[in-house]
C-alpha cells in the first residue's frame, strides 16, 4: 500500500493502469525509498543511464558545441512507418536542423546560427528496458488509438551505432572520405561488449487504447528457456512464435484468429515493452557476509505458499468435477422416505445454545447432523468457495442449477440453507453487490426466490408466530428470520453500495409482495426512508433540473431508480395512512386481499411528509410517471381520505399540465394522474373535483385548468384538443365527474363551439396548417361525448347552413365554396353560436399576448357586429372557471 499514484492517494490495485505510466511511477517510488541507503544508486547503476542532448554548429567559420545531459530509465522509440527498431533508434538520434527563421541564438557569438539539435545515447545500463510508443491521439476523431503495425526487434542488439561515441565516429569518417583520406582507428575508451545486448523479456499488450490485457514473455537466464507469464499461466514459449505473438501486423497465415478477420485487420496482441540484457551482467549479490532470514518472515513465505498449494488443489477441475458427481449422485440416495422433520421447530443452535436446550426430534438443529444435509453442505461451500476466492462464475452457475434441483426433492435442505445464508451474511452480499457476473447474479436470485417460497408455503400459518425459549423470545419461523435478516440487516450494507444493489432490490421486490407482515419489518425498522433517500440519490442532479420531457426515456435515469420507485409504491400503498385512519376504509390501491388490511402497518408520519416535499414530489417522483407508473397508485394512495394531500397532488399535477414545457405528449401521463385521483370515491371526491377546477393556483397558462386549456386553443390546438378530451373521458368514466359537468354546463359550452370550428377548419381546410389531420377523430369522439355530458344538443355543422353537400367528399365540397361564401359562413355560424351557445369567455391578457379571442377577431376582420341574446349576463370578461356556478 505504500505505492502511490501522481495524486498521493494509495493505487487501486483493482484498476488497470498504462504499464508504461505505472513503471515510471514505480522506479519514482522506489527511488524515493532507497534514498538515504547504500542501495541509493541501485536503479540507476542497473536499468538507467544518461542521453545526450547536443547543439552542433553547421556553420564552419562559426564552431560550436552544446551538451546537456539527460538521465533516463527507460528508451521510449516511434514505432509509426517504422518496420524494425534499427529504423525506430535512427529516428531518435536523428534531431532537427534549425536554420532560416529558427536559428538557434548563440551567446557565445552573439548572434543566430544554423545548428543540428539532436539526442543520442551516452551510457548505456546493464538492463536496458525499451518502450515502444504504441499509443497515440488521433486529433481527426479526437480519440486515443492504438498502433498495431507490424515492428520487429532482434534478439541481439548491438547500440553503439545510436551512442554519442557511435555518432562522432560516423561523422569523422564521412568527413576523411570527402577528403580523400581513410578512415581513421575509434578512440572508443569501452569495449565492443558494452554494447551488446540479448533480449530476455517481452510484455505484451492484447487489445484496444481503452482496454485489454497484458502478459509477458521471460527467458530463463540458467537454462535459456522462455517461458510466457499470463496471470496465474506460466507455461514454456517456443521462439518460432515470438514473429506472431509480439510483432504485430497483419495475421500470419494459418492464425486461428485469422478466418475472424478482414486481410485489413491486424493483430492487436504486440510488443509493447522490450528488455534487452549485457549477456554478462554484474554480480547482483550484496558484499560482506550473507544474511540470514528472519524467522518472522520466513514463516509467512512458507504459510503463503502452502496457502497457495493448497488452494491450487481446491481449484484443480477433477476435484470440481469429483464434488459435483458426489452430491448429483450420492446425495438423491441418502434422502431418508418418510424422514421426519417439523417445519415448526425451526430454532437456530445458537437460539437453543442460550437457551440451554437440546435439540427436538425433527428439529432444525438434528437434521442439519444428517448425512444428506452435510452432503449438501459440501456441494454449498464449495460452490461459493468457486464464485469468492476463484471468481470461477460458470462452475459456480452450474453448481447452483445442480442444488437448487437437489432442493426440489429434500425439503429439510431448504430450511438448513436458508439458516446458512442467515448466519453467513458475506455468501449473500457476495453475489448480489459485489459478483460483476450476470449469470450468477440471476442464478443466486433464483436460488433465494426458491428457498424463500418453499419454507414460506410450509411456515405460511405461523410465519409471525413467536416461541419462548427460557424467558426469551425467538422468531420460530425460519423463513420470517431470514427475510428479515435480508430487508433490514443488509440495508447498511446495501447503502455503501447503493450502485450495485439492482439484483438486491429485485429480491425485494419479490418478497415484500409475499406476505403484509414483511412490509411490518421494513416499516419498524424505518427501512423506506432510507430507500428513499437511496433513490433521490439515484437520480443525477442535472436530470432533475432538466425540463419533464427529459424524462420521457429512461436513459439518464438508474435502473436501481425505477426499482427502488416501484418498491417505494408498494410499501406504502401496503401502509394505513392518516387518511385510511380518519376514513377507517383502504382504497383500491391497496395490494393485498382486503382481509389482509388488518394487519397492514401505519405509515409512519415523517414518511408520509417527505412524501409531500417540494422537491422530492414534483422533481423527482411525478415526473417518473411517464416512465414507470408507480407514482399514479402511490398517489392515490395517500390522498385518499386526505383533503390536504389531495389538494397538493392536484396543484402540482395542474402546475405540470399548465407549464410552458409541457407539450401535448406529456397530457397523457399526467391526467391519468388526474384521472386516477378523481375516480377515489371516498368522502371528499367531490372535493377533489372543486379544486381541479378552482381559480387558486399560480399557473402559467392561466388561473385555472379551464382557463389555461382556453389560452392555447389558438396556440397549440394539439394540446387544447387533448385536454378537453381528457375531461371528456372523465365526465363518461367517473359519475360524479359527469354529474358535475352537468351542473356547470354554461362555463364549459366554449369548449364544444372550439371544437366544432376546428371540425369545420378542417373540413374546409381554411386552416389546415393550424389543425393537424391526425386529431380529426379525437375531435369528432371528444365532440359528441363532450356534448352528451354537457347535455348540449348536437347542432348541424357551421357550413351546413350555407349549403347542403356531401361530407364524404371533400373536392366536391371545396369546389362549391368560395372565399365570400367562406366568410359568409364564418360570420353566420358565429351568430347562430352566439344564440345558441353560452358566451364564450375572452381570452385573459398576459404581457405575453394581449390578443382579443379567436371569435372577436374574426367578427372585427368580417364587421360583423356582436349578436347578444335578451337578458343575457354579460360574463365576457369572466375566464371559464370564474363563473358564479363554479
Amino acid at each position: 500500500t505504500w505505492v502511490k499514484g501522481f495524486d498521493g492517494q494509495p493505487i487501486n490495485v483493482t484498476v488497470q493502469q498504462d504499464v508504461d505510466e505505472f513503471y515510471s511511477l514505480l522506479c519514482d517510488r522506489l527511488e524515493t525509498c532507497l534514498k538515504g541507503t547504500r542501495d541509493a544508486d541501485l536503479l540507476r547503476s542497473q536499468i538507467g543511464g544518461t542521453l545526450s542532448n547536443e547543439i552542433i554548429s553547421l556553420e564552419e567559420e562559426f564552431p560550436f558545441y552544446s551538451e546537456r545531459e539527460e538521465p533516463y530509465l527507460t528508451l521510449a522509440l516511434d514505432i509509426k512507418t517504422k518496420r524494425t527498431i534499427q529504423e525506430a533508434l535512427d529516428l531518435y538520434v536523428k534531431g532537427d536542423i534549425l536554420g532560416g527563421e529558427n536559428k538557434y541564438l548563440c551567446e557565445q557569438y552573439g548572434r543566430k546560427l544554423k545548428v543540428q539539435k539532436r539526442c543520442c545515447i551516452k551510457t548505456l545500463p546493464e538492463t536496458l528496458v525499451v518502450t515502444l510508443k504504441r499509443f497515440e491521439f488521433d486529433f481527426t476523431t479526437m480519440t486515443k488509438v492504438k498502433l498495431n503495425d507490424y515492428f520487429e526487434f532482434p534478439m541481439t542488439l548491438n547500440l553503439r551505432d545510436w551512442t554519442k561515441a557511435g555518432l562522432r565516429d560516423k561523422e569523422r569518417n564521412r568527413d576523411q572520405e570527402d577528403d580523400g583520406l581513410s578512415p581513421s582507428p575509434s578512440n572508443e575508451e569501452q569495449p565492443a561488449s558494452y554494447y551488446e545486448y540479448e533480449l530476455v523479456g517481452v510484455l505484451v499488450h492484447s487489445g484496444t487504447s481503452e482496454a485489454g490485457h497484458y502478459y509477458s514473455f521471460i527467458k530463463d537466464r540458467d537454462s535459456g528457456e522462455w517461458f510466457e507469464f499470463n496471470d496465474t499461466l506460466v507455461k514454456r514459449f517456443d521462439l518460432r512464435n515470438l514473429r506472431t505473438e509480439c510483432f504485430g501486423g497483419d495475421y500470419e497465415r494459418g492464425d486461428f484468429l485469422t478466418e475472424w478477420f478482414s486481410p485489413n485487420d491486424k493483430s492487436s496482441r504486440n510488443a509493447y515493452i522490450l528488455l534487452y540484457e549485457r549477456p554478462k551482467p554484474r554480480d547482483l549479490q550484496p558484499t560482506g557476509a550473507p544474511q540470514t532470514m528472519p524467522r518472522a518472515l520466513f514463516d509467512l513465505i512458507w504459510n503463503e505458499n502452502i496457502e497457495f498449494l493448497r488452494n491450487r488443489l481446491f481449484c484443480d477441475a477433477d476435484y470440481f468435477a469429483f464434488v459435483r458427481e458426489f452430491t448429483i449422485q450420492t446425495l438423491p440416495g441418502l434422502f431418508e422416505e418418510g424422514q421426519e422433520f417439523n417445519p415448526v421447530i425451526s430454532y437456530s443452535r445458537e437460539m437453543l445454545t442460550k437457551a440451554g436446550k437440546t435439540a427436538e426430534k425433527g428439529s432444525l438443529v438434528q437434521i442439519e447432523e444428517s448425512p444428506a444435509t452435510q452432503s449438501l453442505r459440501l456441494a454449498v461451500v464449495v460452490a461459493f468457495e468457486t464464485l469468492m476466492k476463484f471468481k470461477d462464475f460458470h462452475t459456480f452457475v452450474n453448481s447452483i442449477q445442480s442444488i437448487r434441483a437437489l432442493l426440489e426433492r429434500y425439503l429439510p435442505g431448504n430450511f438448513w440453507l436458508l439458516a446458512f445464508l442467515q448466519e453467513n451474511p458475506r455468501i449473500v452480499a457476495h453475489p448480489v453487490l459485489d459478483c460483476n457476473f450476470t449469470e450468477a447474479k440471476i442464478i443466486f436470485r433464483k436460488l433465494l426466490v426458491q428457498l424463500i417460497e418453499t419454507t414460506y408455503k410450509h411456515e405460511q400459518a405461523y410465519f409471525t408466530a413467536t416461541e419462548t425459549l427460557d424467558g426469551t423470545i425467538y422468531q420460530s419461523s425460519a423463513c420470517y428470520r431470514f427475510i428479515e435478516f435480508y430487508l433490514v440487516g443488509m440495508v447498511p450494507e446495501v447503502i455503501t453500495q447503493s450502485k450495485k444493489s439492482s439484483s438486491y432490490l429485485q429480491i425485494v421486490k419479490f418478497i415484500i409482495q409475499l406476505d403484509i407482515h414483511c412490509i411490518g419489518l421494513l416499516v419498524k425498522a424505518n427501512v423506506p426512508m432510507r430507500y428513499i433517500e437511496l433513490f433521490r440519490a439515484a437520480i443525477p442532479a442535472e436530470t432533475v433540473d432538466m425540463p419533464y420531457n427529459r424524462f420521457s426515456t429512461d436513459k439518464n435515469i438508474e435502473p436501481n431508480a425505477i426499482l427502488l420507485l416501484e418498491i417505494i409504491s408498494f410499501v406504502i400503498r401496503s401502509c394505513r395512512t392518516g387518511g385510511i385512519r380518519h376514513t377507517k376504509e383502504f382504497p383500491t390501491t391497496f395490494p393485498f386481499p382486503a382481509e389482509k388490511s388488518k394487519d397492514a402497518p401505519d405509515l409512519p408520519e415523517d414518511v408520509e411528509h417527505m412524501l409531500r416535499d417540494p422537491v422530492l414530489y414534483p422533481r423527482y417522483l411525478l415526473p417518473l410517471q411517464q416512465v414507470n407508473g408507480s407514482v399514479g397508485p402511490l398517489t392515490s394512495h395517500l390522498a385518499w381520505g386526505s383533503y390536504s394531500n389531495s389538494r397538493y397532488f392536484i396543484k402540482e399535477i395542474l402546475k405540470c399540465i399548465c407549464g410552458y414545457w409541457v407539450t401535448w405528449t406529456h397530457i397523457d401521463f399526467l391526467f391519468s394522474m388526474i384521472h386516477q385521483l378523481i375516480r377515489l370515491e371516498d368522502i371528499y371526491q367531490k372535493d377533489r373535483i372543486q379544486i381541479l377546477f378552482a381559480d387558486e393556483f399560480s399557473l402559467d397558462k392561466g388561473n385555472s385548468l379551464l382557463q389555461s386549456i382556453y389560452r392555447e386553443v389558438e396556440h397549440d390546438k394539439t394540446y387544447a384538443v387533448f385536454c378537453i378530451k381528457w375531461i371528456a373521458d372523465m365526465a363518461g368514466d367517473i359519475p360524479a365527474f359527469s354529474q358535475h359537468c352537468k351542473e356547470h354546463s354554461e362555463s364549459m359550452a366554449w369548449m364544444v363551439k372550439h371544437l366544432r370550428m376546428m371540425q369545420y377548419q378542417q373540413k374546409a381546410s381554411l386552416y389546415a396548417h393550424t389543425v393537424p389531420p391526425h386529431l380529426n377523430t379525437i375531435i369528432s369522439g371528444t365532440l359528441e361525448k363532450l356534448q352528451r355530458e354537457l347535455e348540449i344538443e348536437a347542432e348541424a355543422a357551421v357550413v351546413d347552413t350555407l349549403r347542403n353537400v356531401d361530407r364524404d367528399s371533400d373536392s366536391d365540397f371545396m369546389d362549391n365554396i368560395n372565399d365570400d361564401d367562406v366568410k359568409q359562413a364564418e360570420a353566420q355560424g358565429k351568430q347562430e353560436e352566439k344564440l345558441t351557445i353560452d358566451k364564450v369567455p375572452t381570452r385573459p391578457s398576459s404581457p405575453k399576448d394581449q390578443a382579443d379571442d379567436l371569435w372577436e377577431e374574426h367578427d372585427k376582420n368580417n364587421n360583423q357586429p356582436e349578436i347578444k341574446q335578451e337578458n343575457e349576463p354579460d360574463n365576457s370578461a369572466a375566464p371559464p372557471n370564474e363563473t358564479p356556478e363554479n
